[in-house]
């Protein structure tokens, strides 16, 4: 299988407004998927509140994120072993 080279996968300049700062990336995203992520940071950055300083904000919001895949991933695993003994009892 051939491997991608990373610098061959096309980049845009994008900006990212979290909490009080805004940041300039490249993201080799499409714009659906980024507008998905930049929801979910956003979500995640209104949950916690602005009233802390900008990188407590930052931590709590990827603490929160990591908490989210965390549970999806559980969810996941149960669903994969009901499937499994419905599966195996049929």
């Amino acid at each position: 299988m051939e491997e991608l080279d990373p610098l061959s996968i096309p980049l845009r300049d994008v900006t990212l407004k979290i909490g009080k700062r805004q940041y300039n990336l490249k993201t080799a995203l499409d714009e659906e998927t980024y507008r998905r992520v930049l929801s979910l940071l956003n979500e995640a950055a209104n949950t916690i509140g602005t009233e802390v300083a900008q990188e407590h904000l930052l931590l709590l919001v990827s603490l929160h994120l990591a908490y989210c895949l965390d549970r999806v991933g559980v969810s996941l695993q149960e669903v994969l072993r009901e499937a499994e003994g419905d599966s195996v009892s049929s």
